[in-house]
């Protein structure tokens, strides 16, 4: 289907609340690991996890979490009678279904979403004998519950390591006179505007003007997650603005479809996109999120104490870099982003190093001095540094450095932007 990732979601087991399906055995042979390694099986077989997606099985985000529980089942021993998974999840359905999986026997609750976090919080208060986890949580810390915790993954790390390759890519270009310097633009596709998807931004663009100062950035929001409609018409705005090269940070394959109709090179995210846009793709930005689940899930099985806030990069091997499309990639890009990754591994690589952007034209470590605006973001600088994720699980950095720009103007025909609504309406 060219509007969602085809995938072998079908042999996912997927226990809804309204009736619990019996496991298909057939689904490690599709996404477990390869090893002949004896699985290891939970002792108390009482213990059980639910899980809560906003999207569905199609979606790229759900995908790669649905992945990360069967890894953390290999890896944990948890059979799949003891994890319950719900899927397209409203924003006010939360508190029903959260009760449900509690109803199931649930003794810990992981949810995805944002919108989740009010359910997490109240049910966390009126069920002090259950552990909720909550993926990025802004409130999280501030509750004082002992059984919530937050946690997320630094994935701004996987976004310079692309804008390496982006950049270098970039030159490629330049030297071949496709682009002119003038007209060396990338665009950014972004779910919403949130610190989130702003470091990640903020770390492509940084990335990429390591490798090619010439570059300029434009961010478009699309105000909502996995329309695919609204995806598209998002890529073609920044590519009828002048966008020569894309990213995104959002949940559907939809951005490398236009980026293929239009010739546009394209990072992706969540998952691999080379099959959707062959000539296009360079590499994604992908997370393990199996890493936290291993963790949380350990520890609720052997009855120790977890962390309130934990956090993850390349380092724990929880952010990395699909495949590299090392047909359209020269050895050279290839080594300049494996080096990278090595300093990120060492946890060696100043992604946010003050000495490298400026913010309203002023270096960030002088602009919290002088700018109270920015003074709350002086705690997160050391070391010449601004050290996203690291005092803070989740991310708090709420200003686009020079050089990134919005894109909020309507590049496209009026007839092509209403028959684009109508789609996303239906």
């Amino acid at each position: 289907m060219k509007r969602f990732l085809t995938f072998a979601m079908t042999l996912l087991l997927v226990m809804q609340i309204a009736g619990c399906q019996k496991a298909s055995s057939l689904f490690h042979q599709e996404f477990g690991p390869e090893d002949t390694t004896e699985v290891k099986t939970v002792e108390d077989e009482d213990i059980k996890v639910g899980f809560l997606f906003p999207l569905g099985s199609d979606a790229p985000d759900t995908i790669s979490h649905v992945e990360a529980v069967r890894k953390m089942q290999h890896d944990t021993g948890m059979k799949d009678s003891q994890v319950l998974i719900v899927m397209n999840v409203a924003a006010n359905d939360y508190p029903d279904k959260i009760e449900k999986l509690i109803g199931k026997g649930c003794d810990m609750i992981i949810a995805k979403a944002q919108s989740a976090e009010p359910a997490m919080i109240e049910a966390a208060r009126n069920h002090p004998e259950v552990e909720f986890c909550q993926e990025d949580g802004r409130e999280v810390t501030k509750s004082g519950l002992s059984n919530l915790h937050t946690y997320y993954v630094r994935l701004y790390e996987g976004y310079y390591a692309a804008g390496i390759a982006a950049g270098s890519r970039l030159n490629e270009m330049l030297n071949k006179g496709r682009i002119s310097p003038g007209t060396c633009q990338v665009g950014f596709v972004a779910t919403r505007e949130n610190p989130e998807n702003i470091s990640c931004a903020n770390a492509f663009y940084l990335g990429i003007n390591k490798m090619c100062s010439q570059a300029s950035m434009m961010v478009r929001y699309v105000g909502s997650s996995g329309n695919y409609n609204q995806d598209n018409e998002t890529a073609r705005q920044l590519i009828a603005a002048g966008a020569r090269m894309m990213s995104q940070r959002v949940f559907s394959t939809a951005v490398a479809s236009a980026c293929a109709e239009n010739d546009i090179p394209v990072v992706g995210s969540e998952i691999n996109i080379i099959d959707v846009a062959p000539n296009e793709a360079i590499t994604s930005v992908v997370a393990d999120w199996s890493v936290y689940y291993d963790y949380a899930v350990d520890c609720l099985i052997k009855g120790k104490e977890i962390q309130p806030e934990w956090c993850a990069g390349y380092k724990e091997g929880a952010v990395s870099l699909s495949q590299f499309n090392d047909a359209h990639l020269s050895e050279e890009t290839i080594q300049a982003v494996a080096d990278v990754e090595k300093d990120l591994r060492k946890d060696k690589c100043k992604v946010f190093d003050v000495t490298t952007f400026t913010v309203e034209g002023e270096p960030l470590d002088q602009l919290v001095k002088t700018n109270k605006e920015y003074s709350k973001y002086k705690k997160y600088i050391s070391g010449g540094e601004f050290r996203e994720s690291r005092k803070k699980a989740v991310p708090v950095m709420g200003f686009l450095v020079d050089g990134v720009t919005v894109s909020e103007e309507n590049y496209l025909p009026e007839e092509e932007t209403e028959e684009s609504t109508e789609e996303s309406a239906n």
